[in-house]
């Protein structure tokens, strides 16, 4: 239920950066006041702030929640050794499932 409330409150937080630009351009721009134009920046800092507060704060949680490993789950595991090459990080993981498809375990 908590993180639900943080979802909530990060697709509202989502909404700042919109919000600001409509403030800037109807208020700041029509009218030139570099006051107003600190205010809005300074709200939206914060919010923007609040908002990766929030996302720091809901992925601890589902972290937390999905640590829990039950005997018998599957798992892969992969050791890196030695160097690779860039191409064998795009090809490595296409050829293993290549050479797994076919088997029955």
């Amino acid at each position: 239920m908590v993180v639900a409330a943080f979802s909530c409150a990060i697709n509202l937080l989502y909404l700042v950066s919109p919000l600001y630009l409509t403030q800037v351009y109807s208020r700041v721009v029509t009218s030139g006041s570099v006051d107003t134009l600190l205010m809005l920046t300074g709200v939206t800092m914060g919010a923007l702030l609040a908002l990766a507060g929030l996302h720091a704060a809901r992925a601890s949680i589902l972290v937390d929640v999905g640590v829990e490993v039950l005997p018998g789950m599957p798992a892969e595991v992969t050791v890196a050794v030695g160097a690779r090459t860039p191409l064998s990080y795009f090809f490595d993981p296409l050829l293993n499932t290549l050479r797994r498809s076919g088997h029955e375990e």
